[in-house]
């Protein structure tokens, strides 16, 4: 039995034991969904109710000895797979885990093929761009009131997005740890020029990297009991997916990890990027050092300059590929 059968099997067995009356299906994704599941992986099991709430709702669970990462959607009906195809992209790379009504069965063709058409293109073309310009907007705000440390956030995400939707209009492609090897070959001066600003070699070791990820979400979890965001589980998950990455070599990717997450530490904390600066300058100062264990830090405005290029870059790649 390989890793994406013995993963298959756990949410089966973990859907058989918890299923609710208001479950509609479930499936697998992430490397499972892609059957790429490697002794790294963990399970990332979607659960869609019937709920008026629109909110997602994730956690983790221990299951079997297997770290669970639970999501909770509203069933969203088949219109929303046509009219948000860029928010259901992910379909693509599922595995049906409880299908009780046929209803992944039926519409998981359906909605890719839609995805796959000029106008589902296209429509998920607009969809990253208006995500990036969030992004930017945010940017922006933070360079009018000098918030260096929220635009470090800003740009990166807006990077992130942008490469995202590049990645996915040329290849298909949902897998994060996929972007650095696609940018990498597709243009690999200015994968040069994003490494020595993004990917700059860290003085701490690995270990002390995690620790400081560590110590800076449980300071936050001490001041916000209970945000899902902030679960300690979710140490153990980046441990294991850092070790992945060194593992095959992506040392660029396995540090963009670690910091990437503890900017999605304060997110989850803050529910934004805005006030980030601010936070900093109020944080103790062993919890300072650990951020800057993890490379927090200003980007000067050339840096600025140069990742807001390839923001464009991607952004002008992905509209040639649709």
């Amino acid at each position: 039995m390989n890793h994406t059968d013995r993963l298959m099997k756990v949410a089966q067995q973990y859907v058989q034991l918890h299923k609710q009356n208001n479950w509609v299906c479930a499936y697998a994704g992430g490397s499972v969904g892609r059957g790429e599941a490697d002794q790294y992986s963990d399970l990332d099991l979607n659960i869609y109710v019937t709920s008026q709430s629109k909110q997602t709702i994730s956690h983790n669970v221990l299951f079997e000895g297997t770290m669970i990462q639970l999501h909770f959607h509203a069933w969203p009906g088949s219109q929303a797979l046509r009219s948000q195809p860029w928010t259901h992209r992910f379909l693509i790379e599922s595995r049906s885990v409880y299908d009780p009504f046929g209803l992944l069965e039926k519409l998981k063709p359906a909605a890719i093929r839609y995805f796959r058409s000029c106008d589902g293109r296209k429509q998920m073309l607009l969809q990253a761009t208006e995500e990036i310009q969030c992004y930017l907007y945010g940017l922006d705000r933070c360079i009018r009131e000098d918030n260096l440390l929220g635009a470090f956030v800003a740009v990166q995400a807006a990077w992130h997005a942008a490469a995202t939707s590049f990645a996915w209009m040329k290849d298909e492609c949902c897998s994060a740890g996929g972007l650095f090897p696609r940018i990498r070959h597709a243009e690999p001066m200015m994968y040069a020029s994003f490494q020595s600003i993004c990917t700059q070699p860290l003085e701490a070791s690995v270990e002390r990297q995690l620790h400081a990820l560590a110590t800076y979400r449980r300071y936050l979890l001490e001041q916000k009991v209970g945000q899902a965001g902030l679960d300690s589980g979710k140490d153990q998950l980046i441990a294991r997916k850092v070790e992945r990455y060194i593992g095959i070599g992506e040392l660029d990717y396995a540090k963009w990890v670690l910091r990437s997450e503890a900017m999605l530490c304060y997110v989850a904390y803050a529910g934004g990027i805005f006030q980030f600066g601010q936070h900093v300058e109020m944080l103790p100062q062993n919890l300072k050092e650990a951020l800057a264990l993890l490379g927090v830090t200003s980007f000067s405005m050339e840096q600025l300059s140069e990742l807001l290029h390839q923001v464009d870059w991607f952004t002008e790649r992905a509209k040639l590929a649709v």
